[in-house]
């Protein structure tokens, strides 16, 4: 499918050959340093997705979509395997909740 005759509003994501061949390389990338350095894949993915022509509002959305989801995910990990207390995490969220 070609669409080559589509008019994509201005600065609207596309996907080019460059995006499709080096978006995987990024994430992929992304993704050790997260894992080695400890912080969350969606701060280091911010920059690449804005590098990548994405607009800022979106990449900024997408970035802390991931940040959460990695978040959230950790949680329920450390839940399931008997290392959170449950307690102490509600008390937690509630305060972050609020602030």
């Amino acid at each position: 499918v070609s669409l080559d005759h589509y008019g994509f509003p201005v600065g609207e994501f596309v996907w080019t050959k460059r995006n499709v061949r080096m978006g995987p390389i990024y994430c992929i990338a992304a993704g050790f340093c997260a894992g080695s350095l400890g912080i969350a894949a969606g701060t280091i993915l911010g920059p690449i997705l804005l590098q990548m022509g994405m607009l800022p509002i979106a990449a900024t959305t997408s970035s802390g979509f991931m940040v959460v989801f990695t978040a959230s995910s950790t949680t329920f990990q450390f839940l399931i395997m008997g290392q959170l207390q449950a307690d102490y995490a509600l008390c937690f969220c509630c305060l972050g909740m609020a602030a």
